[in-house]
């Protein structure tokens, strides 16, 4: 509604100024028309300007204000591990910011904000992941259950975790998601390894004894207490509550 709004009073303003700059030189032109009289059609068309001016504004803000909106919409869809990602494709500095701003908003120091961001580039720098660039990794399947989703080194968990190969948002969403199917697919006819991938990854098993040996690693790498690490995970498994599961 405001981007229609918007592009009426864009519209509607741009046409008046139009009509305006035709009329004007017609009135100055003209013979009969008095010299007091032209002034005050100069006044009345800068009035009229100046007003239709306002409205044109008023309506290129409201359309920047819904696109605004749009924008930080998709940037709430986000996984916090896809900021770094974007950061180290596009270079702005914009995304390490809201990354910090968002580990600092459930407890984090800015410090510690700092060191795991600069683990997460680590990552992607050594391992890209085009889809963490994609707007909707958050509703993404690592699991399309036609074959294993590791494949190729490092597909087992010692080399995963010797590699440093996943980003915090990846590890949460692949045991989510393998909890997830082993409730809701376990009826299906799968092809060899999938199914046992996914009981190797599932929250409520061998994946939560996973991830707790992956962030003791992380809490050794930078410093970074247990606790903080914790609350972390926690803030992706409410994301993907909010942005997958509804």
């Amino acid at each position: 509604m405001k981007k229609t709004i918007g592009w009426i009073l864009v519209i509607a303003g741009g046409f008046f100024c139009v009509v305006g700059v035709l009329c004007v030189p017609v009135a100055f032109t003209a013979d009969n028309i008095p010299f007091g009289e032209r002034i005050a059609v100069l006044v009345s068309f800068l009035a009229i300007a100046a007003v239709n001016g306002l409205i044109c504004w008023l309506g290129f803000r409201l359309k920047s204000a819904k696109k605004d909106a749009r924008k930080q919409k998709t940037v709430d869809q986000w996984m916090t591990s896809q900021l770094p990602a974007l950061y180290l494709q596009k270079n702005k500095t914009v995304y390490r910011n809201q990354y910090i701003g968002r580990l600092e908003s459930i407890g984090f120091q800015r410090e510690d904000a700092k060191k795991i961001f600069d683990f997460e580039c680590e990552v992607i720098r050594k391992f890209p992941k085009p889809y963490l660039l994609q707007p909707q990794f958050t509703k993404m399947w690592f699991f399309g259950l036609k074959q294993p989703f590791f494949r190729q080194y490092p597909k087992t968990k010692e080399d995963i975790l010797k590699e440093r190969y996943l980003t915090v948002s990846e590890l949460c969403k692949i045991i989510d998601e393998a909890e997830w199917h082993f409730w809701n697919s376990h009826e299906r006819e799968l092809p060899d390894g999938v199914w046992q991938e996914i009981c190797e990854w599932r929250l409520k098993g061998p994946g939560a004894e996973f991830a707790i040996r992956y962030f003791e690693m992380i809490e050794k790498a930078t410093g970074i207490l247990e606790g903080s690490l914790a609350e972390l995970s926690s803030e992706q498994g409410r994301h993907l509550s909010q942005y997958k599961w509804r």
